[in-house]
């Protein structure tokens, strides 16, 4: 039986000295981190509309519930009059209609697909959105690339594609306040005090990942 080799990284953990494969979709690298390339079809997965129409109706939330406790100061019951509700009902409408339209433009923008690199290890999972130029077939070269990158031996196919990367982001496993998990829909979302981002896998591997980050998950977290 063939001994897997392994070296020692500067934190003094032990890393395989080969990538492997972890599942068809996940590949560990000599860096020790998991990575991963999600892509999925934007009409589809509500995730991402949901957080959008979030967004916009949080404000309208707090000004609603800031009218009722000046109806409360006044001596008044805390509900809003038939014109004050009618405001709100078509200041509702108007956000939703507005959320779906910037959310279609948005996503023809990425030609409907959404897809993202995923990087995970002991410290916590960087999210790297891929641009709309990403191919399936590319898949092997950007994680080849990401890894090198990290282990600073670069090759030259995918290099492209990660520099034009648009937005990348971290969460650091110590600096969560609070995990939900969506199975339906193969994410977890990762709560931070300032920030918050989604981690999407595919419905074979969500089981592992969870499980990675639930173990290095602070006491505080919350899970949901």
């Amino acid at each position: 039986m063939k001994q897997e080799k392994n070296f020692t990284d500067s934190a003094g953990g032990t890393q395989p000295a080969e990538s492997r494969q972890i599942s068809e979709n996940i590949i560990l690298c000599r860096d020790g981190s998991y990575r991963w390339i999600y892509e999925f079809p934007m009409l589809r997965n509500p995730v991402i509309l949901l957080t959008v129409l979030k967004v916009l109706l949080l404000p309208l939330l707090i000004l609603f519930c800031f009218l009722l406790s000046l109806h409360l100061l006044d001596g008044e019951a805390p509900v809003p009059s038939p014109g004050e509700a009618k405001v709100f009902l078509l200041l509702t409408v108007f956000f939703l209609l507005l959320g779906l339209l910037a959310y279609f433009v948005l996503a023809a923008l990425k030609r409907f697909r959404y897809c993202v690199l995923f990087e995970m290890n002991e410290l916590g999972i960087s999210h790297t959105e891929l641009p709309r130029s990403f191919r399936a077939a590319q898949r092997v070269a950007v994680l080849t690339v990401a890894a090198g990158l990290a282990t600073g031996h670069l090759g030259t196919v995918g290099t492209g594609l990660l520099a034009a990367a648009k937005q990348s982001s971290s969460s650091e496993f110590s600096k969560l306040r609070s995990i939900r998990v969506l199975r339906h829909f193969n994410t977890i979302k990762l709560n931070m005090a300032l920030e918050r981002n989604q981690v999407y896998t595919a419905p074979e591997d969500f089981d592992f990942v969870l499980g990675f980050i639930e173990k290095h998950l602070p006491q505080r977290c919350r899970k949901s």
